[in-house]
């Protein structure tokens, strides 16, 4: 049985189960993640692998990320020094938010003092925190029309702002595009919409939008978490801190690129915390 569903059967079999959670907005209709595997699903896949995944993107944007984590260390380093306490979960979502963003939109959305960045920054967060919590609809879909805990329809509310400040930013990259002076960014929107134009079979506005939120919900929630969790640990387990620590000064050193292959307390400890 389990070689017919593997080889003959998969499509079948790959689906899965979706939160109602995401069903808000119709989200689940647009988005990468849940989608079940037909043609359009196959498309978006390959966009994102070409052009977001692949492994010159990542090379061509290291030295963004190294920029960011630097920022992060920074911060943390003068909270210490002016002995404040640091929500790590919320520093690397913040730090995250930032990375994407700039990879996205080429601006910072969580460290600037515009009323839209303070806005983005606080809806993901409030996002994060509804997908977060447990829902009744998903065990009793039964009780799906009465959404008993409200949590579709506060997260609905959620991605219609979010999805209104996505229009307002590809809207002003296309006029910037369409005027005289324009400069291309390069960055992953404008490599949408040269898709979009160039083919909008392919890729439309509302799919754009539906893929721009999965990256954003993917980037700052999963490495948010993760890194919450491993610190979490550390602190739990203080004899394992100084073994980390030192593997980290012996063999990375300062200002030095990572070899994880060679880091095995730290690969430990990021492989308990995934």
């Amino acid at each position: 049985m389990a070689k017919q569903i593997l080889q003959k059967h998969d499509l079948s079999f790959s689906n899965r189960y979706t939160r109602d959670a995401i069903r808000a907005h119709n989200q689940n209709q647009v988005s990468v993640i849940w989608l079940p595997a037909v043609t359009q699903w196959r498309g978006l896949r390959k966009i994102l692998n070409l052009h977001m995944l692949s492994t010159e993107r990542l090379d061509a944007n290291q030295q963004l990320r190294c920029q960011k984590v630097q920022e992060l260390i920074t911060f943390v380093h003068e909270s210490c020094q002016a002995r404040v306490a640091v929500d790590i979960g919320e520093a690397a979502f913040r730090t995250m938010l930032n990375l994407t963003s700039r990879t996205i939109f080429s601006v910072d959305l969580a460290d600037t003092s515009s009323d839209t960045a303070q806005e983005f920054k606080e809806l993901f967060w409030s996002i994060m925190e509804e997908l977060g919590k447990p829902n009744l609809v998903d065990y009793f879909p039964v009780l799906r029309k009465l959404d008993p805990q409200r949590i579709r329809h506060r997260i609905e509310i959620h991605f219609r702002k979010v999805f209104g400040i996505f229009d307002r930013m590809i809207n002003e990259r296309l006029e910037l595009r369409r005027s005289d002076d324009c400069s291309t960014s390069n960055d992953f929107l404008d490599t949408l919409l040269n898709i979009s134009q160039n083919n909008s079979d392919k890729i439309d506005q509302t799919q754009i939008k539906g893929l721009l939120m999965d990256i954003f919900i993917a980037a700052t929630d999963t490495i948010s978490s993760t890194l919450e969790w491993a610190m979490t640990e550390l602190l739990r387990n203080p004899e394992t801190l100084p073994k980390a620590k030192t593997e980290l000064e012996q063999i990375v050193g300062k200002g030095r690129k990572s070899v994880w292959k060679r880091q095995r307390c730290v690969d430990a400890c990021s492989s308990q915390a995934k």
